[in-house]
């Protein structure tokens, strides 16, 4: 039987330490697991990436692998002035405007407008690395069945009509998330957004992204008559609890944990923090025997939320960590912390972290913001059974408040009673396995 062949432009992969990465370097693994044979182009990483030093999946010695570098020119007049800006912050919490005011909010909008120039002229500038690059033309040579493009830039979809233009072959475009999310955009990159996403999705054979609920709002209303719309969620490697150093909390401290960016205050642990306050004012779990760990560049955020609950004391700041030390955060808390959103405009929203609580079996909490109610989170939640979700758009708010109030207080007994929570988790969790997702992902190939 012929080995199956298969392109991969990725912006994100590993080593690099991003939950963008992840995705695409876990496809690849179970993808060559598979028997497929991979040739992937992706960046060259700079001093200001994030690097997973831990050791690569064996899998990666049979990639025919190439790093393209951005151009010297770029690096020296934009690339190293954004690493300075960011170099202590995100650049999302950068951006926000935290003081309010009419200035602040201009000053916002251009910065926002400036980060999103900066980002299309890098994918740009990439772009034209790789096509005019020795190695991709040599590699055109190849004859191969698919080629597979996945965003957050759009430069590995243009790259990927490139090669599909070239080798007259089937393009796949990953869309982990659409291109035109309305939150915290601007009409000025909403529209240009909206436009390349068309543009690109048109040339496509095949559109995959991580959520049933983000297809309506890739099509946008257009009628693509040549083009199918894939569901191909992210998900959990078992592989990865291999690297963890996991232990049972003997001590009497309920633990929660919150890992990654709060983007700059746009997501909101409110109604948490609200039942929590009220399980403490009812005396069901004592003050002093709950902790709640945070990993990440956003603190200082977190810490105003809290302080408007009187609950800044309860707070333990661990920094930015590696991807392997926020899993054993993770596998040695109680409570995993989850927030996304849900609105009108953009739904769908499912946070890499969710498949984190799923690989470590722990209960997890999720605080969907928004004005749209019954999120697919929530539903994925409830299918797995894997926690408790908390809808700030529930019809029925204060009911499930008190019922997240009950919740934390069966946690507290558990952990009281037998040092560590029960998993509730089901077989349905078994969907979200890296292993079982790219069965899947492998079938549709060869059926191209």
């Amino acid at each position: 039987m012929k080995t199956k062949k298969i392109l991969i432009i990725a912006t994100a992969f590993s080593p690099e330490n991003e939950i963008g990465a992840l995705r695409v370097t876990k496809l690849v693994k179970y993808l060559i697991r598979q028997g497929f044979s991979i040739t992937i182009f992706s960046p060259e990483l700079h001093e200001g990436s994030k690097i997973n030093d831990a050791p690569e999946p064996v899998e990666f010695k049979n990639i025919e692998r190439h790093t393209v570098h951005l151009s010297e020119t770029f690096q020296k007049i934009f690339l190293k002035k954004r690493n300075e800006l960011t170099k202590n912050t995100s650049a999302t919490n950068l951006i926000s405007n935290k003081r309010g005011g009419f200035i602040a909010s201009v000053k916002s909008s251009l910065m926002r407008i400036a980060q999103f120039l900066y980002s299309l002229l890098r994918g740009y500038d990439w772009y034209r690395q790789v096509v005019n690059s020795q190695e991709y033309k040599d590699s055109l040579n190849y004859e191969y069945d698919a080629i597979f493009s996945s965003y957050p830039s759009v430069a590995a979809h243009w790259v990927g009509i490139n090669a599909s233009k070239i080798l007259k072959i089937p393009l796949i475009t990953d869309f982990r998330d659409p291109m035109n999310y309305e939150t915290n955009s601007n009409w000025f990159n909403l529209q240009v957004n909206t436009y390349l996403q068309r543009q690109i999705i048109k040339k496509a054979a095949v559109v995959t992204t991580i959520a049933k609920d983000l297809i309506p709002k890739l099509k946008d209303g257009y009628k693509y008559s040549n083009t199918r719309f894939i569901y191909l969620p992210n998900g959990y490697d078992m592989d990865d609890l291999e690297v963890s150093t996991q232990k049972i909390n003997d001590d009497d401290f309920l633990t929660f944990c919150y890992v990654g960016s709060l983007y700059g205050g746009q997501r909101k642990l409110n109604s948490f923090f609200e039942a929590l306050r009220d399980a403490i004012e009812k005396k069901i779990i004592p003050k002093d025997k709950i902790k709640f760990v945070y990993a990440g560049k956003e603190f200082g955020v977190l810490h105003r939320v809290a302080k408007k609950f009187n609950l800044t004391d309860i707070l333990i700041d661990k920094g930015f960590v590696s991807r392997e030390e926020s899993i054993d955060l993770q596998a040695n808390s109680d409570l995993i912390i989850v927030v996304t959103w849900n609105t009108k405009k953009d739904q769908g929203i499912m946070t890499g972290k969710l498949y984190e609580c799923m690989l470590t079996e722990k209960p997890v909490i999720v605080v969907v913001n928004g004005n749209v109610p019954n999120s697919e989170i929530k539903r994925v939640i409830k299918m797995v059974e894997g926690g408790f979700v908390i809808e700030d758009a529930s019809l029925h708010f204060d009911k499930e408040k008190e019922e997240l109030v009950q919740f934390l207080k069966e946690a507290y007994i558990n952990k009281s009673t037998m040092a560590r929570l029960p998993n509730f988790y089901n077989n349905k969790r078994d969907e979200f396995s890296y292993e079982s997702i790219v069965k899947n992902f492998g079938t549709l190939i060869s059926q191209l």
